[in-house]
C-alpha cells in the first residue's frame, strides 16, 4: 500500500511540472544523455580531469563547472573544449518567426560570454568581439574544411547571431577564441512554418594553443578589422 501511495505521489508531481520542466528532464534522461553520462563516469573522466589535461589552465578551472553539469553537454582536447545547451524547449512557445530575434536579443550576451571575458580582463588581457558571420570562418579556418550549412526540414544551424570573442594578451597576441552557434528546430519538423515552435540549442567552442595556429597564419589583419564589432579598455 505505501509503494502504491508513493507511485501516485510522483505520478501527480509530475503532472504538476510545467511543460517546459518535463521538456527538460526528458532532453537530460534521454538515451543518449544517460549513455553518456555512465561513459564519461566509466572512464574516470572528471572536472579534475579536464583541468589537468587541458593547456590553459585558467580557462579550464573557470569552465570546469560545465563539465558534469545537468543540462550542459561538454566534451574536450587539449586545445579546445565544446559546450552545447539546451536554450529554448518547445514547449516555451518561441515561435519560428521568433527565433532569431529570440537569440540575439537573449543569447547574444551568454553566461558563457561573460564568464570568458571576466576571466580575460581578471588576467590583464583585452577581448574583441567581432560579426557573427565570423564565427563559420574562423572555424573553417581552424578545421581546414569547410562546414557544411544544416538547413532542412526539421533544424538549421545559425552562426551570424552570436559575436566572436578573440581573447589577446599586452603584446596583441591572440590567446584563445570563443566561437558560437545556434541549432533551431521545428516542431513537426515544419522548418519554413513561422509560427511553429522552436527548440533552441547553444554550441560554443573555446582554441587556445596550437589549436589557433591555423587562424594566426591565415586571416589577415584586413579580415579582423573588417569584422571588429567593439574592444575592452
Amino acid at each position: 500500500m505505501k509503494n502504491i501511495i508513493i507511485s501516485l505521489s510522483i505520478i501527480v508531481s509530475s503532472f504538476l511540472l510545467s511543460g517546459c520542466a518535463m521538456d527538460r528532464i526528458a532532453n537530460e534522461y534521454s538515451p543518449e544523455n544517460v549513455e553518456r553520462m555512465l561513459k564519461r563516469k566509466m572512464s574516470g573522466d572528471t572536472q579534475n580531469k579536464f583541468v589537468s589535461s587541458f593547456s590553459d589552465k585558467e580557462l579550464a578551472k573557470e569552465f570546469a563547472v560545465y563539465h558534469d553539469k545537468t543540462g550542459y553537454y561538454m566534451d574536450y582536447s587539449n586545445n579546445l573544449f565544446n559546450i552545447k545547451k539546451k536554450l529554448v524547449y518547445f514547449s516555451q512557445n518561441v515561435y519560428m518567426g521568433q527565433a532569431d530575434a529570440y537569440i540575439k536579443n537573449r543569447s547574444a550576451e551568454n553566461e558563457f560570454s561573460k564568464k570568458y571575458k571576466n576571466l580575460i580582463l581578471k588576467r590583464g588581457h583585452k577581448y574583441k568581439t567581432f560579426k557573427g558571420d565570423f564565427n563559420k570562418r574562423l572555424y573553417e579556418i581552424i578545421l581546414s574544411r569547410k562546414v557544411p550549412n544544416i538547413n532542412n526540414r526539421k533544424e538549421l544551424m545559425r552562426w551570424n547571431l552570436i559575436p566572436a570573442i578573440a581573447e589577446y594578451n599586452k603584446s596583441g597576441e591572440l590567446i584563445s577564441l570563443m566561437l558560437n552557434s545556434v541549432l533551431i528546430e521545428a516542431a513537426y519538423g515544419k522548418i519554413n512554418n513561422p509560427n511553429v515552435q522552436s527548440e533552441i540549442s547553444l554550441n560554443i567552442s573555446v582554441f587556445t594553443g596550437n589549436a589557433l595556429n591555423t587562424v594566426k597564419n591565415n586571416v589577415s589583419m584586413r579580415e579582423w578589422d573588417d569584422n571588429l564589432i567593439m574592444e575592452s579598455k
